[in-house]
Protein backbone atom coordinates (compact mmCIF):
# COMPACT_ATOMS: atom_id res chain seq x y z
CA UNK A 1 0.00 0.00 0.00
CA UNK A 2 3.01 2.63 0.77
CA UNK A 3 4.56 1.67 -2.03
CA UNK A 4 1.16 2.11 -4.29
CA UNK A 5 1.26 5.47 -2.44
CA UNK A 6 4.95 6.96 -3.13
CA UNK A 7 4.32 5.71 -6.59
CA UNK A 8 1.35 8.10 -7.24
CA UNK A 9 2.80 10.90 -5.38
CA UNK A 10 6.30 10.90 -7.71
CA UNK A 11 4.17 10.38 -10.35
CA UNK A 12 2.27 13.73 -9.90
CA UNK A 13 5.36 16.04 -9.32
CA UNK A 14 6.71 14.60 -12.49
CA UNK A 15 4.04 15.77 -13.95
CA UNK A 16 3.23 19.03 -12.45
CA UNK A 17 7.34 19.75 -13.28
CA UNK A 18 6.96 18.50 -16.95
CA UNK A 19 4.30 21.57 -17.99
CA UNK A 20 5.44 24.76 -19.47
CA UNK A 21 2.16 26.37 -18.81
CA UNK A 22 -0.69 26.87 -15.51
CA UNK A 23 -2.80 24.26 -15.68
CA UNK A 24 -6.59 25.16 -15.62
CA UNK A 25 -9.90 23.93 -15.59
CA UNK A 26 -12.12 25.73 -18.06
CA UNK A 27 -15.68 25.87 -16.31
CA UNK A 28 -16.79 28.06 -19.27
CA UNK A 29 -16.10 31.41 -21.76
CA UNK A 30 -17.69 33.42 -23.67
CA UNK A 31 -19.15 32.56 -26.90
CA UNK A 32 -19.45 28.72 -25.77
CA UNK A 33 -22.79 27.04 -25.33
CA UNK A 34 -24.19 27.26 -22.11
CA UNK A 35 -24.89 23.83 -20.40
CA UNK A 36 -28.43 23.10 -19.22
CA UNK A 37 -29.87 25.93 -21.47
CA UNK A 38 -30.85 24.20 -24.57
CA UNK A 39 -28.42 25.75 -27.12
CA UNK A 40 -28.08 29.73 -25.85
CA UNK A 41 -24.38 31.22 -25.90
CA UNK A 42 -22.65 32.46 -22.66
CA UNK A 43 -21.94 36.23 -23.00
CA UNK A 44 -20.43 38.17 -19.78
CA UNK A 45 -19.53 36.92 -17.13
CA UNK A 46 -19.42 37.80 -13.07
CA UNK A 47 -17.27 36.72 -9.97
CA UNK A 48 -17.07 33.38 -9.25
CA UNK A 49 -17.97 32.06 -5.42
CA UNK A 50 -17.71 28.38 -4.17
CA UNK A 51 -19.86 26.62 -1.35
CA UNK A 52 -18.27 24.25 1.06
CA UNK A 53 -18.41 21.17 -1.56
CA UNK A 54 -16.14 23.12 -3.56
CA UNK A 55 -18.49 24.05 -6.39
CA UNK A 56 -18.54 27.32 -8.28
CA UNK A 57 -21.12 29.49 -8.85
CA UNK A 58 -21.52 33.15 -10.23
CA UNK A 59 -23.62 35.08 -12.56
CA UNK A 60 -23.16 36.09 -16.10
CA UNK A 61 -25.28 37.34 -19.35
CA UNK A 62 -26.25 34.61 -21.91
CA UNK A 63 -28.13 35.46 -25.85
CA UNK A 64 -31.21 34.99 -23.78
CA UNK A 65 -30.51 36.86 -20.76
CA UNK A 66 -28.83 36.71 -17.50
CA UNK A 67 -28.23 33.50 -15.55
CA UNK A 68 -26.93 31.79 -12.66
CA UNK A 69 -24.35 29.05 -12.76
CA UNK A 70 -23.94 26.43 -10.25
CA UNK A 71 -21.57 23.60 -10.19
CA UNK A 72 -21.51 22.42 -14.61
CA UNK A 73 -24.25 24.26 -15.79
CA UNK A 74 -26.89 27.17 -16.10
CA UNK A 75 -29.97 26.09 -12.91
CA UNK A 76 -31.59 29.40 -13.27
CA UNK A 77 -32.39 32.23 -16.03
CA UNK A 78 -34.23 35.22 -15.64
CA UNK A 79 -36.77 34.17 -18.16
CA UNK A 80 -37.74 31.58 -15.93
CA UNK A 81 -39.51 33.55 -13.36
CA UNK A 82 -43.57 33.54 -13.66
CA UNK A 83 -44.37 36.06 -10.77
CA UNK A 84 -42.01 38.86 -12.32
CA UNK A 85 -40.17 40.21 -15.52
CA UNK A 86 -36.46 39.39 -14.33
CA UNK A 87 -33.53 41.86 -15.96
CA UNK A 88 -30.13 42.31 -15.29
CA UNK A 89 -27.86 40.62 -12.66
CA UNK A 90 -25.46 41.94 -9.85
CA UNK A 91 -22.47 40.16 -9.77
CA UNK A 92 -22.53 39.16 -5.76
CA UNK A 93 -24.62 36.12 -5.46
CA UNK A 94 -23.75 32.96 -3.38
CA UNK A 95 -24.56 29.27 -3.34
CA UNK A 96 -24.96 26.67 -0.62
CA UNK A 97 -24.21 23.49 -0.20
CA UNK A 98 -27.53 21.82 -1.87
CA UNK A 99 -27.58 23.85 -5.18
CA UNK A 100 -29.49 26.91 -3.23
CA UNK A 101 -28.35 30.01 -4.56
CA UNK A 102 -29.20 34.20 -3.83
CA UNK A 103 -28.83 36.83 -6.74
CA UNK A 104 -29.59 40.26 -7.26
CA UNK A 105 -31.70 41.38 -10.29
CA UNK A 106 -34.11 44.10 -11.25
CA UNK A 107 -37.81 42.06 -10.55
CA UNK A 108 -40.58 44.03 -12.32
CA UNK A 109 -43.15 45.56 -11.39
CA UNK A 110 -40.77 46.25 -8.25
CA UNK A 111 -37.23 46.97 -8.72
CA UNK A 112 -33.89 45.66 -7.27
CA UNK A 113 -34.26 42.72 -5.84
CA UNK A 114 -33.11 39.49 -3.89
CA UNK A 115 -34.01 36.44 -5.47
CA UNK A 116 -33.32 32.59 -4.53
CA UNK A 117 -34.10 29.14 -5.58
CA UNK A 118 -37.41 29.28 -3.76
CA UNK A 119 -38.26 32.38 -5.92
CA UNK A 120 -38.63 36.26 -4.81
CA UNK A 121 -37.21 36.94 -1.17
CA UNK A 122 -37.50 40.88 -1.51
CA UNK A 123 -38.47 43.59 -3.93
CA UNK A 124 -37.80 47.28 -4.03
CA UNK A 125 -41.19 48.65 -2.72
CA UNK A 126 -41.69 45.65 -0.39
CA UNK A 127 -42.69 46.45 3.46
CA UNK A 128 -39.88 45.11 5.26
CA UNK A 129 -41.58 42.07 7.78
CA UNK A 130 -39.63 43.05 10.58
CA UNK A 131 -39.45 46.41 10.61
CA UNK A 132 -42.65 48.00 10.61
CA UNK A 133 -43.58 51.04 9.24
CA UNK A 134 -40.48 50.74 6.42
CA UNK A 135 -40.20 49.28 2.88
CA UNK A 136 -37.06 47.99 1.40
CA UNK A 137 -35.62 50.14 -1.43
CA UNK A 138 -32.77 48.37 -3.00
CA UNK A 139 -31.05 44.92 -2.23
CA UNK A 140 -27.35 43.97 -2.96
CA UNK A 141 -24.51 42.20 -2.33
CA UNK A 142 -26.07 39.11 -1.52
CA UNK A 143 -24.11 35.77 -0.20
CA UNK A 144 -25.33 32.35 0.62
CA UNK A 145 -24.05 29.96 3.80
CA UNK A 146 -23.36 26.31 2.88
CA UNK A 147 -26.67 25.35 4.72
CA UNK A 148 -28.50 27.78 2.90
CA UNK A 149 -29.19 30.83 4.46
CA UNK A 150 -29.39 33.82 2.55
CA UNK A 151 -27.46 37.61 3.85
CA UNK A 152 -27.68 40.60 2.26
CA UNK A 153 -27.26 44.50 2.00
CA UNK A 154 -30.49 46.45 1.92
CA UNK A 155 -31.78 49.88 1.43
CA UNK A 156 -34.77 51.35 3.80
CA UNK A 157 -37.32 53.52 3.03
CA UNK A 158 -39.89 55.25 4.89
CA UNK A 159 -42.64 54.67 1.95
CA UNK A 160 -42.89 52.14 -1.02
CA UNK A 161 -41.82 54.54 -3.49
CA UNK A 162 -39.30 56.72 -1.29
CA UNK A 163 -35.68 57.19 -1.43
CA UNK A 164 -33.45 55.47 1.01
CA UNK A 165 -33.07 56.54 4.51
CA UNK A 166 -31.57 54.00 6.15
CA UNK A 167 -29.15 51.13 5.41
CA UNK A 168 -28.47 47.58 6.83
CA UNK A 169 -28.22 43.65 6.54
CA UNK A 170 -30.50 41.13 6.79
CA UNK A 171 -31.12 37.50 7.01
CA UNK A 172 -32.88 34.77 5.97
CA UNK A 173 -32.18 31.04 6.88
CA UNK A 174 -34.78 29.75 5.08
CA UNK A 175 -35.31 31.19 1.77
CA UNK A 176 -38.64 28.84 1.13
CA UNK A 177 -39.80 29.90 4.69
CA UNK A 178 -38.65 33.19 5.06
CA UNK A 179 -38.30 35.05 8.66
CA UNK A 180 -36.13 38.38 8.28
CA UNK A 181 -33.49 39.20 10.81
CA UNK A 182 -31.57 42.51 11.06
CA UNK A 183 -27.71 41.81 11.57
CA UNK A 184 -26.62 45.46 10.56
CA UNK A 185 -28.34 48.82 10.36
CA UNK A 186 -27.80 52.12 10.58
CA UNK A 187 -27.66 54.24 13.71
CA UNK A 188 -27.20 50.86 15.77
CA UNK A 189 -24.51 50.75 18.20
CA UNK A 190 -21.19 48.21 17.71
CA UNK A 191 -18.19 48.00 19.10
CA UNK A 192 -18.99 50.87 21.22
CA UNK A 193 -19.51 53.02 17.88
CA UNK A 194 -22.28 54.19 15.50
CA UNK A 195 -22.89 53.22 12.33
CA UNK A 196 -24.08 55.64 10.07
CA UNK A 197 -27.36 55.54 8.08
CA UNK A 198 -25.63 57.51 4.79
CA UNK A 199 -22.66 54.95 4.41
CA UNK A 200 -23.43 51.61 1.82
CA UNK A 201 -21.56 49.67 3.72
CA UNK A 202 -21.37 46.95 0.83
CA UNK A 203 -18.21 44.92 1.74
CA UNK A 204 -18.35 42.10 3.62
CA UNK A 205 -17.51 38.32 4.02
CA UNK A 206 -19.71 35.62 5.64
CA UNK A 207 -17.76 32.08 6.93
CA UNK A 208 -18.99 29.03 5.12
CA UNK A 209 -21.25 27.86 8.12
CA UNK A 210 -22.52 31.24 8.93
CA UNK A 211 -21.09 31.44 12.51
CA UNK A 212 -18.49 34.54 11.57
CA UNK A 213 -19.06 37.77 9.63
CA UNK A 214 -16.63 40.59 8.86
CA UNK A 215 -18.10 44.28 7.45
CA UNK A 216 -16.62 47.26 6.52
CA UNK A 217 -19.11 49.94 8.62
CA UNK A 218 -18.98 53.66 8.71
CA UNK A 219 -19.59 55.08 12.18
CA UNK A 220 -20.14 58.68 13.45
CA UNK A 221 -17.48 60.92 14.03
CA UNK A 222 -14.34 62.67 12.26
CA UNK A 223 -13.92 61.38 8.92
CA UNK A 224 -10.11 60.95 9.74
CA UNK A 225 -11.28 57.43 11.86
CA UNK A 226 -14.83 56.59 10.46
CA UNK A 227 -14.20 53.41 8.31
CA UNK A 228 -13.86 50.50 10.39
CA UNK A 229 -13.60 46.81 9.79
CA UNK A 230 -16.09 45.31 12.17
CA UNK A 231 -16.45 41.77 13.78
CA UNK A 232 -19.96 40.88 14.88
CA UNK A 233 -19.27 37.77 16.74
CA UNK A 234 -17.03 39.41 19.05
CA UNK A 235 -18.88 42.75 18.71
CA UNK A 236 -14.96 44.25 18.42
CA UNK A 237 -12.90 45.81 15.58
CA UNK A 238 -10.47 43.77 13.70
CA UNK A 239 -9.25 47.54 12.08
CA UNK A 240 -10.13 51.28 11.90
CA UNK A 241 -9.13 54.08 10.20
CA UNK A 242 -6.18 56.09 11.32
CA UNK A 243 -5.51 53.62 13.87
CA UNK A 244 -2.07 51.48 14.10
CA UNK A 245 -1.46 48.25 11.54
CA UNK A 246 -0.91 45.12 13.62
CA UNK A 247 -0.71 47.06 16.37
CA UNK A 248 2.46 49.80 14.87
CA UNK A 249 2.53 53.08 16.44
CA UNK A 250 3.56 54.66 13.25
CA UNK A 251 2.24 52.87 10.21
CA UNK A 252 -1.63 53.81 10.31
CA UNK A 253 -4.57 52.60 8.18
CA UNK A 254 -5.92 54.87 5.20
CA UNK A 255 -8.29 53.02 3.40
CA UNK A 256 -9.75 48.94 3.33
CA UNK A 257 -10.95 46.91 0.46
CA UNK A 258 -12.87 43.95 0.65
CA UNK A 259 -12.39 41.38 3.84
CA UNK A 260 -12.68 37.84 4.63
CA UNK A 261 -13.18 35.29 7.37
CA UNK A 262 -13.65 31.91 7.66
CA UNK A 263 -15.36 29.07 9.78
CA UNK A 264 -13.15 29.69 12.66
CA UNK A 265 -13.23 33.47 12.49
CA UNK A 266 -9.60 33.69 11.46
CA UNK A 267 -10.02 36.89 9.10
CA UNK A 268 -7.82 38.87 5.95
CA UNK A 269 -8.59 42.35 5.05
CA UNK A 270 -6.35 43.93 2.45
CA UNK A 271 -6.25 47.90 2.46
CA UNK A 272 -3.85 51.24 1.91
CA UNK A 273 -1.42 52.48 4.88
CA UNK A 274 0.52 55.96 5.56
CA UNK A 275 3.42 54.19 4.33
CA UNK A 276 5.71 55.00 1.76
CA UNK A 277 3.79 54.59 -1.48
CA UNK A 278 5.87 51.63 -2.84
CA UNK A 279 5.39 49.91 0.43
CA UNK A 280 1.51 51.37 1.53
CA UNK A 281 -1.16 48.57 0.32
CA UNK A 282 -0.67 45.43 2.85
CA UNK A 283 -2.63 42.55 3.11
CA UNK A 284 -3.55 41.59 7.18
CA UNK A 285 -4.42 37.98 8.72
CA UNK A 286 -5.84 38.29 12.28
CA UNK A 287 -3.78 42.05 13.04
CA UNK A 288 -0.51 40.49 11.45
CA UNK A 289 0.72 41.77 8.01
CA UNK A 290 1.45 38.61 6.06
CA UNK A 291 2.07 40.72 2.65
CA UNK A 292 3.02 44.06 1.59
CA UNK A 293 3.75 45.79 -1.80
CA UNK A 294 7.57 45.59 -3.21
CA UNK A 295 7.34 41.89 -1.50
CA UNK A 296 8.61 39.39 -4.12
CA UNK A 297 6.23 35.63 -4.71
CA UNK A 298 8.66 33.71 -7.04
CA UNK A 299 9.95 36.33 -9.77
CA UNK A 300 6.67 38.36 -9.32
CA UNK A 301 6.70 41.58 -7.28
CA UNK A 302 3.85 42.71 -5.34
CA UNK A 303 2.69 46.30 -6.94
CA UNK A 304 -0.56 48.32 -7.02
CA UNK A 305 -3.79 47.84 -4.81
CA UNK A 306 -5.35 44.09 -3.64
CA UNK A 307 -8.27 43.44 -5.96
CA UNK A 308 -9.26 40.72 -4.27
CA UNK A 309 -8.74 38.73 -0.84
CA UNK A 310 -9.77 35.68 0.52
CA UNK A 311 -8.70 32.84 3.81
CA UNK A 312 -10.21 28.87 3.65
CA UNK A 313 -10.59 26.47 6.36
CA UNK A 314 -7.57 25.42 5.94
CA UNK A 315 -6.13 29.37 7.06
CA UNK A 316 -4.60 29.41 3.09
CA UNK A 317 -4.81 32.88 2.32
CA UNK A 318 -5.07 33.76 -1.78
CA UNK A 319 -5.31 37.93 -3.48
CA UNK A 320 -4.96 38.79 -6.56
CA UNK A 321 -2.66 42.40 -6.72
CA UNK A 322 -3.29 44.72 -9.92
CA UNK A 323 0.33 45.27 -10.67
CA UNK A 324 1.65 48.07 -12.76
CA UNK A 325 4.14 48.35 -15.52
CA UNK A 326 6.85 45.64 -15.19
CA UNK A 327 4.79 43.96 -12.44
CA UNK A 328 1.96 42.35 -13.91
CA UNK A 329 -1.39 41.44 -12.10
CA UNK A 330 -0.67 38.24 -10.33
CA UNK A 331 -3.13 36.04 -7.88
CA UNK A 332 -1.27 35.15 -4.92
CA UNK A 333 -1.70 31.86 -2.56
CA UNK A 334 -0.05 30.64 0.24
CA UNK A 335 -0.43 29.20 4.11
CA UNK A 336 -1.58 32.09 6.85
CA UNK A 337 0.79 30.93 9.17
CA UNK A 338 3.89 31.00 7.17
CA UNK A 339 2.89 33.29 4.11
CA UNK A 340 6.88 34.07 3.13
CA UNK A 341 6.05 30.40 1.60
CA UNK A 342 3.14 31.62 -0.34
CA UNK A 343 3.73 31.43 -4.59
CA UNK A 344 2.22 32.80 -7.64
CA UNK A 345 0.25 30.81 -9.30
CA UNK A 346 -1.12 32.97 -12.49
CA UNK A 347 -0.20 36.53 -14.03
CA UNK A 348 -1.10 38.59 -16.46
CA UNK A 349 0.57 37.09 -19.62
CA UNK A 350 1.07 33.41 -18.02
CA UNK A 351 0.01 30.36 -20.66
CA UNK A 352 -2.44 28.18 -19.44
CA UNK A 353 -3.62 24.79 -20.49
CA UNK A 354 -6.76 23.95 -20.08
CA UNK A 355 -7.06 20.15 -22.10
CA UNK A 356 -3.72 18.29 -20.05
CA UNK A 357 -1.41 18.32 -23.04
CA UNK A 358 1.31 20.30 -21.70
CA UNK A 359 0.14 22.84 -24.91
CA UNK A 360 -0.59 26.67 -24.28
CA UNK A 361 -4.18 26.91 -25.16
CA UNK A 362 -4.81 30.94 -24.11
CA UNK A 363 -3.16 33.71 -22.62
CA UNK A 364 -4.32 35.39 -19.68
CA UNK A 365 -4.54 39.14 -20.17
CA UNK A 366 -6.65 40.66 -17.34
CA UNK A 367 -8.02 39.79 -14.24
CA UNK A 368 -11.59 40.89 -13.89
CA UNK A 369 -11.97 40.74 -10.20
CA UNK A 370 -13.50 43.86 -8.73
CA UNK A 371 -12.59 45.59 -5.45
CA UNK A 372 -15.23 47.37 -4.82
CA UNK A 373 -18.16 44.50 -4.96
CA UNK A 374 -17.62 41.27 -2.56
CA UNK A 375 -15.11 39.80 -2.71
CA UNK A 376 -13.91 39.30 -6.13
CA UNK A 377 -12.23 35.88 -4.47
CA UNK A 378 -13.41 33.06 -2.89
CA UNK A 379 -10.85 30.17 -1.96
CA UNK A 380 -12.22 26.93 -1.29
CA UNK A 381 -10.64 24.20 0.85
CA UNK A 382 -9.85 21.63 -1.73
CA UNK A 383 -7.20 23.81 -3.07
CA UNK A 384 -8.85 24.72 -6.44
CA UNK A 385 -9.48 28.83 -6.88
CA UNK A 386 -12.12 29.34 -9.49
CA UNK A 387 -11.66 33.26 -10.68
CA UNK A 388 -12.52 35.64 -13.38
CA UNK A 389 -9.80 36.48 -16.66
CA UNK A 390 -9.95 37.88 -19.88
CA UNK A 391 -7.82 35.16 -21.96
CA UNK A 392 -6.58 34.98 -25.94
CA UNK A 393 -5.84 32.25 -27.63
CA UNK A 394 -2.64 32.43 -29.77
CA UNK A 395 -3.40 35.42 -32.59
CA UNK A 396 -7.02 35.37 -31.58
CA UNK A 397 -9.23 38.23 -29.48
CA UNK A 398 -9.47 37.91 -25.36
CA UNK A 399 -12.68 36.71 -24.48
CA UNK A 400 -13.74 36.56 -20.67
CA UNK A 401 -13.89 32.97 -18.82
CA UNK A 402 -14.22 31.38 -15.63
CA UNK A 403 -11.36 29.21 -15.16
CA UNK A 404 -10.11 27.21 -11.94
CA UNK A 405 -6.52 27.05 -11.38
CA UNK A 406 -4.91 25.22 -7.98
CA UNK A 407 -3.60 26.72 -5.49
CA UNK A 408 -2.44 23.03 -3.85
CA UNK A 409 -2.92 19.75 -4.14
CA UNK A 410 -5.36 18.30 -1.30
CA UNK A 411 -2.61 15.38 -0.53
CA UNK A 412 -0.02 18.36 0.11
CA UNK A 413 -0.58 18.10 4.13
CA UNK A 414 2.91 19.78 4.29
CA UNK A 415 2.29 22.60 2.00
CA UNK A 416 5.75 22.15 0.40
CA UNK A 417 3.53 22.62 -3.31
CA UNK A 418 5.09 18.53 -3.93
CA UNK A 419 2.88 15.38 -2.98
CA UNK A 420 5.37 12.96 -1.31
CA UNK A 421 5.89 10.38 1.31
CA UNK A 422 6.46 13.33 3.58
CA UNK A 423 3.26 14.69 3.47
CA UNK A 424 2.05 10.74 4.68
CA UNK A 425 4.58 11.17 7.47
CA UNK A 426 3.60 14.59 8.73
CA UNK A 427 0.16 13.55 8.23
CA UNK A 428 0.66 10.48 10.28
CA UNK A 429 2.49 12.60 12.53
CA UNK A 430 -0.17 15.08 13.93
CA UNK A 431 -2.81 12.43 13.67
CA UNK A 432 -0.89 10.65 16.26
CA UNK A 433 -0.94 13.69 18.39
CA UNK A 434 -3.98 15.13 17.53
CA UNK A 435 -3.15 17.92 16.49
CA UNK A 436 -5.54 20.69 14.96
CA UNK A 437 -4.44 20.47 11.22
CA UNK A 438 -5.10 16.14 11.40
CA UNK A 439 -9.17 17.26 11.10
CA UNK A 440 -8.75 16.77 7.62
CA UNK A 441 -12.26 16.63 6.59
CA UNK A 442 -12.87 19.77 8.66
CA UNK A 443 -15.60 18.05 10.89
CA UNK A 444 -14.61 19.22 13.95
CA UNK A 445 -13.71 15.91 14.97
CA UNK A 446 -10.14 13.62 14.50
CA UNK A 447 -11.14 10.59 13.69
CA UNK A 448 -10.39 7.72 11.31
CA UNK A 449 -12.22 8.77 8.73
CA UNK A 450 -9.92 12.05 8.70
CA UNK A 451 -7.28 9.44 7.81
CA UNK A 452 -8.80 7.58 5.19
CA UNK A 453 -9.98 11.15 3.88
CA UNK A 454 -6.12 11.83 3.53
CA UNK A 455 -5.17 8.42 2.45
CA UNK A 456 -7.67 9.07 -0.44
CA UNK A 457 -6.22 12.24 -1.58
CA UNK A 458 -2.86 11.37 -1.28
CA UNK A 459 -3.56 8.77 -3.60
CA UNK A 460 -5.49 10.34 -5.96
CA UNK A 461 -2.21 12.88 -5.59
CA UNK A 462 -2.62 16.07 -8.37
Amino acid sequence: MRHQLVSAAVLCVCAGLAAAQVPARLVIAQNQLLPGTGGLTCGTLNDPYTNGLGKVGFTGNSSGGNFVWYDNQVVWLNSSAVTHTLTGAEGTMGISNTGGFIYSPTAAPGGDSAWTQAGILLDQGDPLPHIPGKFSSYSSRPRMTDSGAAIWAAGIADTATGSTTNRGFFRVADPSAPVFETLILGGNTYAGLTATTGATNFAFDVSGNGAHRIHSLTVTGATANDLCIYLPSTDSLAAREGFGVAGSATELWVAFRIPGINNSGNWVVAGDTNAATTADEVVVLNNAVIAREGQVFGANTMAGVVDAVSINNRNRVAFIYSGNTGNPSTLVAGPGANFAAAHAILSVGSSIDIDNDNIADYTITDFEASNTIAPGLDIPDDGMIYVQVSMAPAGGTAIEAIIGVRDICPGDFNSDYVVDFFDYLDFVDAFSANAANADFNLDGVIDFFDYLDFVDAFSIGC
